[in-house]
């Protein structure tokens, strides 16, 4: 049987992360959250929980535009330290941007798994997690 899958959503909207969470329940209320305003706590909380799995989120569903650390920041810096991670983490870039520009860059990053136009549906978190599931569950 799979683990609960923990989800870390980093994001400085707390509607934002409050109404995904609730979105998310709903397709499966055994998930688990975690909630960083920016990238710099993620990225701490990240490297303050390297050696220890369980407490690694699965997948990260990271904004874009956020003050202090924003999602390209964190992205240039977790790919210099993601090597002391204990498990690999699925990245999940979203903004309100509709840029090609945007949509290009994140995908130039081998850490991200897909990037996401807010606002995001019910739909959307449904093929996100079916896709999570049907890449990692195989694994088991």
């Amino acid at each position: 049987m799979a683990q609960t899958l923990l989800v870390g959503l980093v994001d400085d909207d707390r509607v934002y992360q409050f109404t995904t969470e609730r979105m998310l329940r709903r397709i499966d209320a055994d998930l688990r959250f975690m909630w960083f305003k920016d990238g710099e706590e993620a990225l701490g909380y990240l490297m303050s929980h390297a050696k220890e799995p369980n407490l690694l989120p699965d997948m990260l569903i990271l904004d874009i535009n956020m003050p202090y650390m924003d999602g390209w920041q964190f992205l240039d810096a977790y790919s210099t330290q993601k090597s002391v991670l204990a498990k690999k983490i699925d990245i999940y870039m979203i903004s309100s941007s509709a840029d090609d520009r945007d949509q290009s860059r994140a995908k130039a990053y081998s850490d991200v798994t897909d990037y996401l136009e807010k606002p995001i549906t019910s739909d959307l978190l449904r093929s996100l997690l079916a896709r999570y599931h049907q890449l990692h569950d195989s694994w088991l």
